[in-house]
């Protein structure tokens, strides 16, 4: 009874595929000649993301409240990292690093409207090249499959993080169609699989409370002749009023709340000038009222269209009337299309279908990224007051995301499949509470609360005993060449990651972590090196620097107020100190350099002059990890050793920027829906 109440729970589905998995070993040469070793069988492979959840804030790493009891006890029996530090206090260049192992510098997405870098080797292409079958199931609007981070997926769908659960779930069973990946055959498959089974079908089944009045009227309405495989085909033609064209398919039909669904029907056209689609009419939903299949126009031969269909509305019985209706063509000038097969099948009804080798799956949650919206069991779990409750929301949020994870993990135990996947948790960044005076997460948030996160793996064959690991990792670039390294993956000729495995046993990784700004917005544009750490110490610069050909640019905040902003040239060093901007620009300093350079020098001024940026620190993190003392006067030695690390990176990585040429993906115009999800995370005003 328990785990029939878990799969009621997370059975909800916008579309399903079926997957047979090959197991993956790792310690072979390549993964196509592995064989068979129960005890490192990998059948899956499962990155889960919660975003903006710092480590601190979960029982493995200390915290005083029981936010995540379930993350906690998968934790316990493996991997975990205690100082994971990302590369970007934001979304959309964390994920891009993760994705490509290049630091965001060098992959250069930076700003809300930008798509990503197609020439570049994700790692979901990584996965797809050595045997799985893809799929990303992500909530943050950063990451939309609209800005290209789908390359290499299978499938890559923004849903609701409820509906992420749902749906690794059905994939983890087994019981997962992604209907876009079906190829005309594969189609023509499902429509002979459909149609062997008379109960689905609408037009002869039962599925019509009266089976025959959709297709009843007018002997004009119907034509034997031109039949798919039922009775009759409704066929469509202009009529004197358009909304009469659809009134004789107006048909209710009464379907189970929550039950998942995939509908469709056989459609044919002749000279179609619109588009025509099929539609299940929901009247008495609240977040939508139409669910339509692909559409079709021109001339057509029968054409099954297909959706996944899932009621939102309950009469209270757990019953919902729905009507099935054809898209709305206005415009036909002498064309006509026809209707047959209509079906809405529940999906356990289906038999497997589409099976896969081996799975990859990227699944990144929104929360508990703000607003701070727990749901109404957890809004109160952690109560507080005044700036304290927006910490007990952000704590509700992890909750109700780590129980959502416990039901899959759960399940997943049940069905023998925990043991059989490959399970990463970890986060794009951090949150801020006031720690250092500011909140939330951002471009310029450098402190621990928003670097250091979670990075756990869980795998009985690969750690089979509880480990801790205390050096510091780059967790977004390292992650693509560590699991290439664990699981021995191939990768594409002429790749180069800038992230090192963290398994890795040669000695050659080092034990160094790197931070960078980057910018979401047009008023700051260029990234910067702010941050190392060796895990002991950390070091914050307040150096900003820039090269434009054989020019250097140096820009740094005194004391004693403004920006001493220094330029180098083959010819020598020129330097000056500006307390604001326009001073700057008005300076025979500025006039006499070239326009590039003077754009790198603006640059250079505006994020040397911000606040968070006008002060170096230097903090040891094993007495001090709270990073309360800024040691960087009792100890300049260190500091200055420390500034030199982060100065041979910012070499390194132009000299690899030199040798990798980096495709932009452009820019995509970002439309009202895609602002007002971007103002609700707090990135528009």
């Amino acid at each position: 009874m328990k785990n029939r109440n878990i799969v009621s729970l997370i059975l909800i589905l916008p579309f399903i595929i079926f997957l047979v998995a090959i197991p993956v070993f790792p310690g072979q040469n390549r993964v196509e000649e592995n064989t068979a070793a129960p005890d490192s069988a990998i059948k899956n492979v499962l990155v889960i993301i919660l975003d903006a959840l710092r480590a601190d804030h979960l029982g493995i790493y200390g915290y005083h409240r029981n936010t995540s009891p379930n993350i906690d006890a998968l934790a316990r029996k493996g991997l975990v990292f205690d100082r994971a530090i990302v590369q970007a206090g934001w979304t959309k260049p964390s994920v891009t690093s993760y994705f490509t192992s290049l630091y965001p510098n060098l992959h250069g997405v930076l700003f809300s409207e930008e798509n990503f870098p197609e020439n570049l080797t994700t790692l979901a292409e990584v996965f797809r090249q050595n045997g799985y079958s893809t799929y990303g199931l992500i909530h943050n609007v950063h990451i939309s499959p609209s800005h290209g981070f789908g390359q290499g997926f299978d499938v890559y769908r923004k849903i609701s993080d409820e509906q992420i659960i749902n749906d690794l779930w059905l994939i983890m069973n087994g019981r997962y169609l992604a209907l876009e990946q079906l190829d005309g055959k594969e189609k023509e498959e499902l429509g002979r699989v459909i149609l062997t089974n008379p109960e689905w079908n609408l037009v002869t089944g039962s599925g019509f409370e009266t089976p025959d009045k959709a297709w009843s009227g007018e002997s004009w309405w119907r034509e034997r002749g031109t039949a798919h495989s039922g009775h009759y085909a409704t066929r469509i033609t202009r009529k004197s009023f358009p909304h009469s064209n659809f009134y004789h398919l107006r048909q209710k039909i009464g379907l189970d709340y929550g039950e998942n669904y995939l509908f469709g029907a056989f459609v044919k056209t002749r000279d179609l000038k619109g588009e025509v689609g099929i539609s299940l009419y929901e009247p008495g939903a609240r977040q939508y009222k139409y669910v339509s299949t692909d559409r079709i126009s021109g001339t057509n031969d029968w054409t099954l269209l297909l959706e996944n269909y899932r009621p939102q509305s309950s009469d209270g019985l757990n019953r919902t009337e729905v009507q099935i209706r054809a898209g709305r063509v206005t415009d036909f000038q002498g064309s006509e299309f026809w209707i047959d097969d209509v079906f809405v099948i529940p999906v356990g009804n289906l038999p497997p279908f589409r099976p896969a080798d081996r799975l990859f799956i990227y699944a990144h949650f929104l929360d508990p990224h703000a607003p701070y919206l727990p749901p109404r069991d957890y809004l109160n779990l952690f109560a507080g007051t005044g700036e304290a409750a927006l910490i007990d929301k952000y704590d509700g949020e992890i909750r109700a995301q780590d129980t959502r994870l416990g039901l899959l993990f759960e399940s997943m135990e049940a069905a023998g499949l925990l043991d059989q996947t490959l399970i990463i948790i970890t986060s794009d960044h951090g949150e801020e509470f006031g720690d250092h005076g500011y909140w939330r997460h951002g471009p310029k948030f450098f402190h621990e609360e928003v670097a250091r996160i979670p990075l756990i793996y869980h795998h009985p064959g690969l750690f089979p005993k509880p480990e801790r690991r205390d050096e510091p990792v780059e967790a977004s670039v390292d992650l693509l060449p560590s699991l290439i390294d664990l699981l021995d993956l191939s990768v594409p000729e002429g790749n180069a990651f800038r992230g090192k495995s963290y398994f890795d046993e040669s000695g050659s990784r080092s034990p160094l972590a790197y931070l960078y700004e980057t910018p979401h917005d047009r008023i700051f544009r260029q990234v910067y090196l702010k941050t190392v750490t060796d895990g002991k110490w950390k070091y914050i610069t307040n150096e900003y620097r820039d090269r434009v050909e054989e020019t250097e640019i140096l820009g740094v905040w005194r004391d004693d107020g403004g920006v001493e902003v220094t330029v180098t040239t083959t010819a020598g060093e020129d330097k000056a100190v500006y307390a604001d901007i326009q001073a700057l620009q008005d300076s025979d300093f500025f006039q006499k350099l070239d326009r590039d350079v003077q754009f790198a020098v603006h640059n250079v001024y505006l994020a040397a002059s911000g606040p968070k940026g006008r002060e170096a620190m230097l903090y040891n993190l094993e007495e001090d990890p709270g990073e309360k003392n800024n040691l960087i006067e009792i100890n300049p030695e260190k500091a200055r050793e420390l500034q030199l690390l982060i100065e041979d990176r910012i070499e390194a990585d132009r000299n690899f920027q030199s040798r990798v040429k980096v495709t932009s993906g452009g820019k995509m115009e970002l439309n009202d829906q895609v602002r007002k999800e971007l103002r609700a995370l707090g990135y528009l005003q």
